[in-house]
């Protein structure tokens, strides 16, 4: 299982915070398609991170089966 964390924005659309998708060969970005698609959320912009690292290489990243994967909505400073 992959779980996807929502926040900002983000968790407001899909109206949750946290899914769990089963794992399957993919990439990220793969898996990104498929859950814009899912919540329609596609005007969103959002950065992504895995197990808390931030990825820039979204169609080259390979996910592993016990990866969390967060949305992370563009962040304001003060």
């Amino acid at each position: 299982m992959i779980t996807i964390k929502y926040f900002g924005a983000i968790a407001a659309e899909t109206k949750t915070t946290e899914e769990a998708v089963s794992f399957a060969e993919q990439s990220l970005e793969e898996l990104l398609q498929t859950v814009t698609a899912k919540h329609g959320f596609d005007s969103i912009a959002f950065s992504v991170a895995v197990n808390q690292e931030l990825v820039q290489d979204l169609a080259n990243y390979r996910l592993q089966s016990d990866d969390v994967v967060a949305l992370l909505p563009p962040f304001a400073g003060g």
